[in-house]
């Protein structure tokens, strides 16, 4: 934009000239062009030939831990290349801010930086931007250096109480799949689940239905802990950082991540867009999967927790079940009643939604269950979680 208001006054300088053969505006006007002729070869020599490259110290890292980027340039040129801007193309929350710079000739230089990464979910980071323009600034020209890399940044967990993790599941013993080595009795078919395994499909009933068809077993039961998360738009509050989704989803991180070091089978299911399944294993693994797909969660998913349910009851009878909701707990009783029918040990974090938004009704008092333990988490309560029973 400098460099047209430059060319405009070279022009009126020349008009002038013209018209009153004054020698001084002539002279005025060549320095002005050679001015322009100069900045503009400026810029270009300045970047000419450098090179460089971006690098990562990972693809994935935590909410709240920062991510190291480092930079290599070189310049193989006998120039000297000073006033260079570097910087960084991200849609992270926070970007390291530009850097000035200068490389001397035939040269290499490595420049380090440690991006904040605050926020879960999937980002951009890179290329990298390198920069320059005349002393003047009239004339501005970039290179790009390096390719874009996605960055997956995984929700925060927080510590938990160890009692939540030792009581064993009701009813367990008088669950039973047989003795070893004899193979358990199909009572039934039903429409495939995600997370079924493919030994589990009925191949006959899928072909004379049309669709996938799923065994049921007689006597089922598992050790398994399934995370139900609740993710129904109607039911969220709160704003940023502190609503009901960002503390939903930092709880189900934080009992994934305890069930794991205590060596059991963990399990997910949660209805954002689509419903989601994360068949139960062990193992590291196992939690990346499970955290990867709590890293994109959104809250406006339009399926009540008790359909959730209902499309997962298979699963896992006889396990132990972890529900997280701020939904009222009339709209998903029924389910829970079956579930404790069941013989399944229910633990229930429920968010206190008048907490983050007034207009939504307080919790009231619950039934006190032999099978259930409830616990109320409240806003501003994330870090201790509230494990008070409620």
């Amino acid at each position: 934009m400098r460099s047209l208001w430059v060319l405009v006054i070279l022009a009126i300088v020349l008009v002038l000239g013209w018209n009153s053969g004054f020698s001084l505006l002539f002279r005025v006007s060549l320095l002005l062009a050679i001015g322009l002729v100069l900045s503009r070869l400026w810029v270009w020599w300045n970047l000419r030939g450098v090179k460089g490259n971006i690098e990562t110290s990972t693809t994935r890292v935590q909410a709240g831990q920062r991510l190291e980027v480092r930079i290599e340039l070189e310049n193989p040129s006998l120039l000297f290349r000073p006033w260079l801007l570097l910087k960084i193309k991200s849609d992270l929350p926070q970007v390291p801010p530009t850097k000035m710079l200068a490389l001397s000739y035939r040269s290499a230089r490595t420049f380090n930086f440690s991006v904040p990464c605050p926020r879960r979910g999937w980002f951009h980071l890179g290329p990298a931007v390198l920069a320059s323009q005349d002393p003047f600034g009239l004339f501005h020209r970039e290179i790009t250096l390096g390719t874009q890399q996605d960055l997956l940044v995984y929700p925060k967990t927080v510590g938990l109480a160890p009692s939540l993790l030792e009581a064993p599941t009701p009813g367990l013993e008088s669950l039973s799949l047989g003795r070893a080595g004899e193979t358990p009795l199909v009572r039934g078919v039903r429409e495939y689940l995600p997370g079924d395994s493919f030994g589990r499909i009925h191949w006959p009933s899928s072909a004379r239905m049309g669709k996938l068809m799923s065994k049921e077993l007689e006597g089922e039961a598992s050790h398994d802990v399934w995370l139900l998360l609740d993710m129904e738009g109607r039911g969220q509050a709160g704003e940023s950082d502190e609503n009901t989704v960002e503390y939903g989803v930092t709880v189900a991180a934080s009992l994934c991540k305890a069930y794991m070091e205590a060596g059991r089978s963990i399990a997910l299911a949660t209805w954002d867009h689509y419903l989601q399944v994360v068949p139960p294993d062990t193992g590291t693994p196992q939690l990346w999967r499970i955290l990867e797909v709590l890293s994109t969660l959104a809250g406006r998913g339009n399926a009540p927790l008790s359909r959730l349910m209902a499309q997962t009851e298979q699963h896992w009878l006889g396990s132990t079940l972890a529900i997280i909701t701020p939904s009222p707990e009339e709209t998903w009783s029924s389910a829970l009643h079956k579930a404790i029918r069941w013989d399944n040990r229910v633990i229930l974090f429920l968010l206190d939604a008048s907490t983050f938004d007034k207009k939504k009704p307080p919790l009231g008092p619950s039934p006190a269950h032999d099978q259930i333990t409830r616990y109320r988490v409240r806003r501003g309560e994330l870090w201790q979680l509230g494990l008070a029973a409620g």
